[in-house]
């Protein structure tokens, strides 16, 4: 599934000018990408090309992301929620993929947030599932990794 907002337009999978960060720091490209349906160059070359950052090592601050949902457009779904209240509403929202950050104690937008950003695909049957690069703990999925008390913040479709 590629994102209607991308319909149409010309990408390239060539490596983004620039550079772009080190896969276990990707997190924010990758999940990009699997919001937009696309592989991460593309998502990457798209960013940068839009001019949300200079270049792909500029995808990993909450400034940035807030730039991306804006351009794509996402809305948003939810700021700080614990990951055990969201995880039980997930079936509830609209099937779509949908882009998510876990700050874990601290807030989004924060100076202390250091977050890991993820994909949530809910998808129409009401199952839901997590993708990330998952560099913290290999061999688990990332929704089984993330605490309970982990702060998410979410956007999706509007």
């Amino acid at each position: 599934m590629v994102a209607a907002i991308i319909e149409g337009v010309a990408l390239t999978n060539s490596s983004p000018i620039g550079g772009m960060r080190d896969y276990d720091t990707n997190c924010v490209a990758m999940a990009f990408s699997k919001v937009l349906g696309i592989g991460v160059n593309a998502t990457v070359n798209l960013i940068v090309s839009r001019g949300w950052v200079p270049n792909g090592s500029a995808l990993e601050n909450d400034g940035a992301i807030l730039r991306v949902v804006a351009g794509l457009p996402l809305a948003q779904v939810t700021r700080d929620e614990k990951w055990s209240n969201l995880k039980l509403r997930l079936g509830t929202l609209t099937a779509g993929r949908y882009f998510a950050c876990n700050c874990k104690a601290e807030k989004f937008n924060t100076p202390a947030s250091k977050g890991h950003a993820f994909a949530i695909i809910r998808h129409a049957n009401g199952g839901w599932g997590t993708a990330a690069n998952n560099a913290e703990r290999t061999g688990v999925s990332y929704a089984s990794a993330m605490g309970a008390a982990d702060l998410i913040s979410v956007w999706g479709p509007s």
